[in-house]
């Protein structure tokens, strides 16, 4: 008997064996696609500001690696954290594992966690690392909880640690921090800069000098730097020029200088340096409780004959013996008060005129056009309002790449400055010279001579009397910038080129000044009695006398032979390619503002920015673009200003707040409005279109 197999039985077999050859094939794609997903991985940063891309400069630090770089991490569990810093303990994780696949196999990463184990506890401490306390509210409790969260870098025998690292809130600000601790323990040597920095001398003169403080000097800064840059202090006493490694001068607050050093500094900047000078006037007393006296710095010793000022106009800048004082009180750097209030003790913050920031605001705008082309009715005058359209100009020059980073690090705002004076280019440069402007005020400026005594409140320590002090303070320079034009001030300026050497064509200053000649005291009663030089008591004339071989130490007044280590090098009187930088403020790096050491008092506190743009400054002088890049990335700030104040227009707080107010509620009605209304045009027009298209059907069909 003939037996036939069902033609449906074949087809289901093939059916399944097709399903489990695809599921097969499904599977080692997938399996190819997880190995290949373990070994190359791409992102895609969609952010305006690629806030989660590491920078080209990061790539170039790992590359110039030629050796294994190790990220210990003394983490606490992620579990154990309070919530709110579970997510951005991923971002941390996210950063470093970034770190080991940018290195290539050069870049591993550890993790302990020092509460699993004492001795990882005591290795911890030993390291320097230390926990910290973050509180988180709980549905029914406050609870307190000791984290861990330090990391210590370690290349070949360099290390380099942070004790505590905080939670930070972008990741560029991890690859900022951890690839300039790469760099500086990859770096085969660090740059040499010398600084030459001179001290305020506190308390030391009329009624102060029984208050005598600490000189106010220029150290802490060094600190700060000073894994980065090999920060070391230049010594030009004994007619010394500066070495030849050191490739950077920073000059503080120039003070007594004497001719000779002005020859150093000179032939410094013609054999190709680049030469940083923090100019001020006047210096401001800080001693005491506060005193605010002024005393003019003298840039000249008092027996040089040439002067700082003229050498610095020689290269092309101006610099003036005045203060700047700014309007806008958004600039301000706050003075703080304690006043009585309603709940007792309040501290008001007050604007001071003479701490500002420069910020990167386009001042030719429309808007600051026409109000400082207004008269005192309100009047705008057309041929003001044009030629400030083409003078005013931005309060930092964003052009510049260092100064970008510093508008962006921070969020529109330059360094504080603290009783700054003008500082301005040349109307004619030197030949071989080019110049620019970094710092600006707004065009809300003015400039006067130095007061007295800047203290805006008095020495009377009774609250009502400060704040009438105040008041008068804020009176007499409100009704002077009223009479005054409108005006930008320079604050900053920049120059690179060939300079010719000042002491063209002058005397140059030895090296050692000369000792005074010693004249030869001769006893006359030791000389023979003659009446004639040439005659000898007998009558007889004598020979001419010959010098005796003279043995022993030159007497005073003859030549003496110079040692080669103390001969001057022929002086240079045209330059290699150099740079200048002169600005005009000093205060910002001195100790007791980057210590806050007035915060108590009231201020002036530097801030951050300060340090920042200083630090920038030195990137961008070691042409370091590395760095540089790393600095300039920033998360752009977003927020809405509902109103502007006018600048030198005394507004009170509850008017502004008002104002604001009125703004909001104009605001929330426009968001609730507008988008109806456009709802209802489209309607509109849907219905319109909709009654257009029927009309042309129907003539058609009655047609």
């Amino acid at each position: 008997m003939t037996s036939f197999s069902h033609p449906m039985r074949g087809a289901a077999q093939g059916y399944v064996l097709v399903v489990i050859l695809r599921v097969v094939l499904i599977l080692l794609v997938l399996g190819q696609v997880v190995f290949l997903a373990g070994r190359y991985r791409a992102r895609v940063d969609l952010t305006s500001d690629q806030l989660y891309s590491f920078t080209g400069s990061t790539q170039r630090v790992l590359d110039g690696m030629d050796d294994r770089l190790l990220i210990e991490c003394y983490f606490s569990p992620d579990d154990k954290l309070p919530s709110i810093y579970r997510e951005l303990r991923q971002n941390l994780r996210g950063i470093l594992d970034e770190y080991v696949q940018k290195g290539k196999g050069k870049v591993a990463v550890q993790y302990f966690d020092p509460q699993s184990d004492a001795l990882l506890t005591e290795k911890a401490e030993r390291l320097g690392l230390r926990p910290t306390r973050l509180s988180s509210a709980g549905t029914d409790a406050l609870s307190v909880q000791t984290i861990w969260q330090g990391v210590r870098l370690r290349y070949r025998d360099a290390q380099r640690t942070i004790p505590m690292l905080s939670f930070l809130q972008w990741p560029f600000q991890y690859e900022a921090m951890f690839t300039r601790l790469i760099k500086e323990l990859t770096a085969k040597s660090k740059p040499k800069i010398g600084v030459l920095a001179f001290s305020t001398d506190a308390g030391t003169g009329g009624m102060f000098m029984q208050q005598r403080g600490q000189p106010q000097g220029f150290t802490r800064f060094k600190e700060m730097l000073k894994g980065r840059y090999d920060l070391s202090d230049l010594d030009l006493n004994e007619g010394k020029l500066v070495p030849d490694d050191v490739s950077t001068v920073l000059l503080i607050r120039p003070k007594n200088l004497t001719d000779r050093q002005k020859y150093a500094l000179d032939q410094f900047l013609m054999r190709g340096g680049s030469l940083v000078v923090f100019a001020d006037s006047p210096e401001v007393d800080l001693s005491g409780q506060r005193s605010f006296m002024t005393r003019g710095v003298l840039y000249d010793a008092q027996d040089a004959k040439l002067k700082f000022v003229d050498q610095l106009a020689h290269y092309g800048v101006r610099v003036e013996d005045k203060m700047v004082l700014e309007m806008v009180e958004q600039l301000h750097e706050p003075i703080y008060l304690a006043v009585p209030g309603n709940l007792g003790q309040q501290v008001e913050a007050l604007p001071y005129y003479y701490w500002f920031h420069p910020i990167a605001n386009d001042w030719a705008d429309e808007r600051w056009v026409t109000i400082a082309a207004q008269d005192g009715d309100g009047r705008i005058d057309s041929d003001k309002a044009n030629a400030y359209r083409n003078t005013f100009k931005p309060g930092i020059n964003t052009s510049v790449a260092i100064l970008d980073a510093v508008a962006k690090r921070g969020r529109g705002a330059g360094p504080g400055l603290f009783w700054p004076c003008p500082v301005a280019l040349s109307e004619k440069l030197p030949e071989g010279v080019n110049g620019e402007v970094w710092f600006r005020s707004s065009p809300f400026a003015m400039v006067e001579e130095a007061q007295p005594n800047l203290d805006p409140f008095g020495p009377d320590p009774n609250p009502t009397t400060k704040v009438r002090n105040y008041n008068r303070f804020r009176s007499r320079i409100q009704s002077k910038f009223n009479s005054e034009p409108r005006r930008q001030v320079s604050l900053a300026v920049a120059l690179r080129g060939t300079f010719g050497s000042f002491f063209t064509g002058k005397e140059i200053p030895p090296r050692k000044p000369p000792e005074p000649k010693k004249e030869e005291v001769k006893d006359p009663l030791a000389e023979p009695i003659s009446t004639s030089p040439t005659t000898q008591p007998d009558g007889t004339e004598s020979a001419p006398a010959t010098q005796p071989d003279v043995q022993g130490p030159p007497q005073p007044g003859q030549d003496t032979k110079v040692d080669d280590k103390d001969k001057d090098p022929a002086p240079i009187l045209q330059g290699k390619p150099a740079r200048l930088i002169v600005i005009g403020d000093s205060d910002f790096l001195r100790d007791d503002l980057l210590s806050n050491a007035h915060a108590q008092a009231g201020g002036p506190i530097a801030d951050e920015r300060g340090i920042v743009f200083f630090a920038l400054l030195l990137d961008d002088l070691q042409e370091d673009k590395d760095l540089l890049e790393l600095s300039s990335k920033a998360a752009t700030e977003r927020m809405l200003n509902f109103v502007e104040s006018k600048p030198g227009v005394e507004e009170p707080a509850e008017v502004l707040t008002q104002r604001e107010n009125r703004k909001a509620v104009y605001l929330r009605t426009a968001n609730i409005v507008v988008p109806v209304v456009l709802l209802v045009l489209c309607g509109l027009v849907v219905l319109l279109g909709r009654r257009a298209q029927k009309r042309a059907f129907l003539s058609a069909t009655n047609a």
